[in-house]
């Protein structure tokens, strides 16, 4: 049976629904979890959920929801809360974590990564080999359209409607 996990980007917020850079203290308070884990993004106000491989969409529904409920718990732990929002509702100059992966990301994608404060969600689904994995791109190509339709989920840009519907 194949398995297929998911990392989710959250924002964390104020009380008063501004992005707060309370993300290392958050990961520093959940230190010796089990999954699903917190980890660091590129921004400190940033919380990613990394389920661990599951075998049915009951399971990741399950892993994901336990990994909003922690993060939720974690960040009220700061003084913020967790929220899935694809981008800040507000105008906010975001801090870059500070990790040697994420510096190097800078220095290599420049003032828009560092700039950027937008939140996601990967899904990963095992494949047997490399040539399976291209067959799956070649036949999902025609439903990309429709994937990047259902990814422009934010209407807030820097506080402003962004155009996306």
């Amino acid at each position: 049976m194949r398995t297929l996990g998911v990392e989710e980007e959250l924002l964390l917020v104020d009380e008063s629904g501004r992005p707060a850079a309370v993300a290392p203290e958050i990961l520093e308070w959940q230190s010796g979890w089990e999954r699903p884990v917190l980890e660091q993004e590129l921004q400190q106000e940033m919380l990613e959920i990394v389920t661990p491989p599951c075998e049915t969409i009951d399971e990741i529904a399950d892993a994901i929801a336990r990994g909003r409920i922690r993060a939720d718990i974690a960040a009220r732990g700061a003084g913020a809360r967790a929220a899935a929002f694809a981008s800040s509702p507000v105008p906010v100059t975001p801090h870059v974590s500070p990790a040697t992966r994420i510096e190097t990301i800078v220095e290599e994608y420049g003032r828009p990564v560092s700039q950027a404060l937008v939140c996601g969600m990967h899904v990963h689904v095992a494949i047997d080999s490399p040539e399976e994995g291209v067959a799956v791109l070649d036949r999902i190509r025609a439903w990309l359209p429709t994937l990047l339709a259902l990814s422009s989920n934010s209407p807030f840009w820097r506080g402003a409607d962004s155009g996306h519907p």
